[in-house]
């Protein structure tokens, strides 16, 4: 006799989104893929076979850059449903293991009188919510498969409920989530390798501090700061040959020993914690002016060294306009998250007829997660400058995609990882007749990276969430600017309007050969759209011969001549039609100004 079993742990959205930097985020999706691997393994040695994920053997389960998502599948060969219990069980206490073995590991490496470590071990252990649900394996695998999904949700719907032993009155909360008390001491943050005035709980000090206990090869191990993001689409210039890329070396080389000479106040951190060969001994930070207090001793009470920090950019950039003539005098301030997910992958899941369908489907999932990493994020190398500033994969793991970007490259990697992910769905879709294949939905957040990392999140979800209300097999852009309310750009992939939105980027950023983009033509064609709205019903539409005129007027009035004009109308008709809205329009316009890097330098 024959037994599904499926376990799964979590909470997952919500521990992975409390993070106030890049490594917190990468650390926290880890995490929980390390106690899955842990759970997975240890349903492997109890004899199971793994469904979901379907990794080739045992020995690539266990490798660092084999992502096993939250729930997993197994099949088991037992008689008796009291030895499933016990698997069952065995698997919860192997992830609860592993997660309390990286907490001890991580504290282990802390000055005790800087913490409280029992509350912070007893936080970890209380951290971690599994469950599990199975069902005997009857004639039809996809029947038995769909009965034990619905053992499993409701499994969950009845939570184990357990008295808080780490509880703690008038201590102060977590600074990474506010959900739980702090258990570092007051004035530890720096001593700890934290802000100054950061106080964190157990979980939040292993969310911080546990990427010393990684693996070396993990992939994401030294997350760079969002900064060094926003910076990479100002750099983009510099890094197309080796020449240049030895004089942006030697450059922000010397841009930092300059801030490195200062000596009150002496600035903390001026080394990056990157593995990128081109920034990874740099702090991104200092390039910014409006950064620059993060990295200065606060216990030295002076302020910030504004005037040595402007002498020293302003040789920076002296050296770097040799090489990029037309460079601007400020570094872009916005970064991309870029959030991928397939469509309709459930219902093409549950189309497997059998045991073998549904491996084959896993198996695909875990090949597009390593060519994520390896193929779309590959690894920077200073020999090849085409992978230089390119971006960086945070998760990758099944259907999903989790990364940071550069604004100028976001729209692009977004259709490499479409192409990809069609490529790898194509073969199994012709195996599944009748059921529509899978496709994969995008959201981009543009942010100021000064924004609180959690409000950028969000920004990437609803613009996911767009994406797919947009009909799925969809993009969605989302800019976030620092004041005034978002803007945002979507539409289906097979109508091209990815691409034109880059044509449009390019113009803007003065790369067309065609022209640029007149300026203020974003805000006047909004106006004119309000204009033609204003004393319309709200389900009323204007007629579309009247937007051409009105768009083909405006660009008349903004080009210096006819032939720019028409060239503009050339690229911008078709965007707006597709929609037949002009404010639609100015919208994909400000979209494609912010993907440049040049959308606003507040």
């Amino acid at each position: 006799m024959s037994f599904l079993l499926l376990w799964s742990c979590g909470p997952v959205q919500d521990f992975i989104a409390s993070a106030r930097k890049g490594r917190d985020l990468w650390f926290g999706s880890w995490l929980l893929s390390e106690v899955s691997t842990a759970a997975a393994a240890c349903l492997v040695d109890e004899g199971a076979t793994l469904l979901l994920p379907a990794p080739a053997d045992t020995a690539e389960l266990r490798e660092s850059d084999f992502d096993v998502p939250n729930k997993v599948l197994v099949r088991l060969n037992t008689e008796s449903t009291e030895e499933v219990r016990r698997i069952g069980e065995a698997a919860s206490s192997a992830a609860r293991d592993r997660i309390e073995a990286l907490a001890r590991d991580t504290f282990d490496r802390l000055p005790e009188h800087l913490f409280d470590r029992g509350p912070a071990l007893d936080q970890v252990r209380e951290f971690l919510e599994t469950a599990w649900a199975s069902a005997p394996l009857g004639d039809s695998f996809r029947d038995s498969r769909r009965r034990v999904e619905a053992l499993l949700a409701a499994r969950k719907t009845a939570r184990d409920f357990t008295r808080a032993h780490f509880a703690a009155v008038g201590v102060p909360k977590s600074s990474l989530d506010g959900a739980r008390e702090a258990v570092t001491k007051k004035n530890a943050g720096l001593r700890l390798g934290l802000t100054h005035n950061e106080r964190l709980s157990g979980l939040g000090l292993l969310k911080r501090l546990g990427h010393q206990v990684a693996a070396d090869d993990a992939q994401g191990g030294r997350v760079a700061s969002v900064s060094a993001f926003a910076l990479a689409s100002w750099l983009r210039p510099l890094v197309q040959d080796d020449e240049k890329v030895t004089a942006l070396k030697d450059a922000l080389g010397a841009f930092y020993k300059a801030l490195d000479a200062i000596e009150e106040p002496r600035l903390q951190d001026l080394g990056g914690d990157s593995r990128d060969p081109l920034l990874g001994a740099i702090n991104s930070h200092a390039l910014y002016a409006n950064r620059l207090h993060e990295l200065v001793d606060a216990t030295a009470g002076e302020p910030p060294p504004a005037e040595a920090h402007a002498k020293a950019f302003g040789s920076l950039f002296g050296k770097l306009l040799v090489h990029a003539p037309g460079l601007s005098r400020t570094p872009n301030p916005y970064y991309a998250i870029l959030l991928a997910d397939g469509d309709r992958m459930g219902s093409f899941l549950d189309a497997q007829e059998s045991q073998a369908g549904v491996s084959q489907v896993s198996r695909a999932l875990t090949d597009f997660a390593r060519k994520v990493r390896c193929d779309v994020f590959a690894a920077p190398d200073l020999s090849r400058p085409n992978t230089l500033l390119r971006g960086q994969c945070i998760y990758a793991g099944g259907d999903d995609v989790l990364a940071f970007v550069p604004v100028d490259l976001a729209l692009e990697l977004a259709g490499q990882l479409r192409r990809l992910f069609a490529r790898m769905m194509a073969p199994l879709a012709e195996e599944t007749p009748g059921v529509p294949s899978p496709t994969l939905s995008v959201g981009i957040c543009v942010a100021h990276h000064l924004t609180p990392l959690r409000d950028a999140l969000v920004g990437a979800r609803d613009a996911e969430k767009t994406a797919k209300g947009a009909g799925r097999d969809a993009w969605c852009v989302r800019v976030l600017k620092r004041s005034g309310a978002p803007t945002t750009a979507t539409s289906q992939w097979p109508t091209g309007a990815h691409d034109r939105l880059i044509k449009l980027g390019r113009r803007f950023s003065g790369g067309d050969d065609s022209g640029g983009v007149p300026h203020g033509l974003p805000y006047a064609i909004r106006d004119a759209a309000l204009q033609l709205r204003s004393g319309l019903d709200e389900d009323d539409s204007v007629p579309v011969v009247i937007e051409r005129g009105e768009l083909i007027r405006i660009l008349k009035q903004k080009s210096s001549s006819d032939s720019e004009a028409d060239a503009l109308l050339s690229l911008l008709w078709p965007l707006a039609a597709e929609d037949l809205t002009l404010s639609i329009l100015a919208d994909h316009l400000v979209v494609a100004r912010a993907l440049t890097g040049m959308g606003g330098a507040s």
